[in-house]
């Protein structure tokens, strides 16, 4: 009963390993899943990020062009109007003002205020012209890096994509094998199981066969208790049977020693009554000549 019990922890205690492994596989699964996803979302956001630095390289590739247009212009202008800038600079530092008899408020004062104006903001928008090329060169700079990184990146997730979807294919295959496994384990601990019932079944009906008093009532017995009256039983009745071969094997001694007897006996017996006939036929041969 012993091993009875043994082999039930065992039993109990490789369902109980069975069932953890399902649930660490069931978690390595899900982990898997959830590392897929990071990285599916990572590969989006970059893709996003990708998309929005070209839409602003677009943009200021656009703006760049207004700004070559615009300053292609003013450069033409400004070559157009170089010859009567000089000679207004040059006319203007020959006279005083108010030389003419036009106030410093008068319109030439303020054609040649605008035209520092118009200058000064030509220069402006020439600075910032040249401030914005070398924004869009290292915009264009990080863009290729960024176009590096991004193919980079796109060749490592793919690699990982795979090896995942690998590994996925590799558990799912280990899966089966192991649902496989543990339905053959349910069919064996069943089997078992059952086995177990049915020992129980017979323990129970021998101890209703053997049963002694002295135990006290089978209800409220233990199954060590059952086991120890059927063998007190089984012993008890052993002895009994060795008990009853012994004084069958004394009966029969006896009446074999008993038949012995009477055979001698009886051999005895003929034999006297031999030597009685011989000695009476004696005397009658004896009694014969004396008459003769």
């Amino acid at each position: 009963m012993e091993v009875l019990a043994q082999r039930r922890e065992a039993l109990e205690q490789k369902d109980q390993d069975r069932k953890n492994r399902i649930l660490e596989f069931d978690a390595y699964i899900k982990e898997c899943h959830q590392k897929k996803e990071r990285v599916i979302q990572l590969y989006h956001q970059e893709h996003a990020l990708k998309a929005l630095k070209k839409r602003e390289v677009f943009k200021l590739k656009k703006e760049l062009k207004k700004l070559q247009v615009r300053k292609k212009e003013l450069q033409k202008k400004m070559a157009k109007y170089k010859s009567f800038e000089d000679f207004l600079k040059k006319v203007t530092a020959t006279f005083t003002p108010g030389f003419l008899g036009y106030p410093e408020d008068s319109m030439v004062e303020a054609l040649i205020k605008r035209h520092k104006t118009l200058l000064e903001e030509n220069q402006s928008l020439m600075k910032n012209l040249s401030i914005q090329q070398c924004h869009i060169e290292e915009t264009q700079k990080e863009l290729g890096i960024l176009r590096e990184e991004y193919n980079t990146t796109t060749f490592v997730l793919l690699g990982k994509i795979s090896e995942l979807q690998s590994k996925k294919s590799a558990l799912q295959e280990k899966k089966k094998h192991l649902c496989h496994h543990i339905n053959n384990e349910e069919c064996l601990i069943d089997q078992k199981r059952q086995d177990l019932s049915r020992m129980m079944l017979a323990i129970n009906n021998m101890a209703e066969l053997c049963y002694m008093p002295h135990y006290g009532p089978l209800d409220n017995m233990t199954l060590w208790s059952k086991l120890d009256m059927i063998q007190e039983s089984i012993l008890r009745k052993k002895q009994i049977v060795e008990e009853t071969k012994a004084l069958q094997s004394e009966e029969l001694t006896r009446s074999s020693s008993q038949l012995l007897r009477e055979k001698s006996s009886s051999t005895l017996s003929g034999e006297q009554l031999k030597k009685q006939i011989s000695f009476a036929s004696k005397d009658k041969l004896e009694d014969k000549g004396g008459k003769a």
